[in-house]
């Protein structure tokens, strides 16, 4: 997945200039602290701080690897879609150029990757400047119009990566123009083409900060304050919305939304109410200990729970999506009434549903019990059919 090509509508942000090329200092080489007698600490902390000079003045990507390059005392290299390879410290200095064969590669998060082309092997520091050259490229790829970019893909998964660093994630949403404490609400949608974008065109669109990308199977959706418990979603789309939170607290709230998505079912219609039965808007907040059977339940343990095999049976019937629908109703409710009203049917058409289903189910659907038992059949077979999008 590559870095977008758009760059946010807006006037720019009041920050410092771009670095050129005469605005960088050759300071003593980095890679040179990493002899026997250095300190690794100080060598690394000033490794480090090195970059963060460039990514605080918004050095573009040429000064990046240039930087590096020197500090590494070795060609230093990007090879993005976006950009094309790119090569600094070579023979004939900054250049283009693909990967050498024996360099050592750091991927970037939006595609693409970051190297170092050192004869006769790493560095102890080698590690700590492919990181800190990684991100400092992102930001630099998603900066180099002087302003962020809305949507950008690598961005908005450095935000939700529990493997990254706090430094890196940090930097990732200073990029997206979020502090820390922003209260966010992050999504997780899969449906037909555009339902996305429709998503977030009801939520306020770019212009209210609200941004998407795709991840794997599944879209992500960010959206910068609280969204209504209701709102119109595409018909053949569902959602997963995470926990309340603020920006820090992304990577957890991604995978509970992520979770909420398995539960969900795909919308009938556009607009709302969506009620609890349709599933078309789940929050993890609501899932209690549900939330856990999509992380620790497995296609083949569900494959053994005789109830979840009768309940697909009697989704094989006819009329069985609609069996389905009911009994998650009857499962939800204390009585066949109320099931009956929030499935819109007559209550002896309920009666009959549940009938057929307790003689398939083989226990008794009206208590306590057994619509426990019910509930969980159904969360299974549920979960099992939303596989593909964990």
């Amino acid at each position: 997945m590559t870095l977008s090509a758009r760059d946010r509508a807006g006037p720019a942000a009041d920050v410092p200039p771009p670095l050129s090329e005469d605005d960088v200092t050759p300071p003593a080489s980095v890679s040179g602290a990493t002899t026997p007698s250095s300190v690794p600490g100080a060598a690394a902390a000033a490794l480090v701080a090195e970059f963060d000079v460039l990514i605080e003045n918004q050095a573009p990507v040429d000064v990046v690897l240039r930087r590096a390059a020197e500090l590494a005392e070795c060609p230093a290299g990007l090879d993005h879609d976006g950009l094309g390879p790119l090569v600094a410290g070579g023979p004939a200095g900054a250049g283009h150029g693909g990967v050498p064969p024996v360099a050592a590669v750091r991927p970037l998060r939006s595609g693409g990757v970051v190297w170092l082309d050192r004869p006769g092997g790493a560095r102890p520091l080698d590690a700590v400047l492919l990181e800190r050259l990684a991100i400092a490229c992102t930001v630099a790829i998603a900066t180099r119009a002087g302003h962020p970019r809305l949507g950008d893909p690598g961005l908005l998964q450095l935000c939700v990566d529990d493997t990254v660093g706090d430094l890196e994630r940090s930097r990732a949403l200073d990029a997206l123009g979020l502090a820390h404490s922003t209260p966010v609400t992050i999504m997780a949608v899969h449906g037909p083409p555009r339902s996305t974008a429709g998503i977030v065109a009801v939520l306020g669109g770019p212009a209210r900060g609200v941004r998407a990308t795709a991840l794997g199977p599944v879209d992500l959706l960010l959206c910068p304050r609280p969204v209504p418990d209701q709102f119109p979603v595409p018909v053949g789309a569902r959602v997963g919305v995470g926990p309340p939170g603020t920006a820090a607290e992304l990577p957890r709230a991604w995978r509970e939304a992520r979770a909420a998505l398995r539960f969900a079912l795909p919308c009938r219609h556009p607009l709302p109410p969506y009620p609890e039965d349709e599933g078309v808007i789940v929050r993890a907040e609501l899932l209690g200990g549900y939330a856990l059977l999509p992380r620790l339940v497995t296609g083949a343990d569900i494959a053994d729970v005789d109830d979840v095999r009768r309940l697909d049976e009697l989704a094989a019937e006819p009329g069985g999506a609609d069996m389905i629908r009911t009994l998650v109703a009857v499962a939800a409710n204390e009585s066949l009434r109320k099931a009956a009203a929030v499935v819109h049917l007559h209550h002896t058409s309920v009666a009959q549903k549940v009938a057929r289903a307790e003689q398939v189910l083989g226990f008794d659907l009206t208590e306590g019990y057994g619509r426990s038992r019910l509930m969980v059949g159904l969360m299974l077979q549920r979960i099992r059919g939303s596989a593909p999008l964990g």
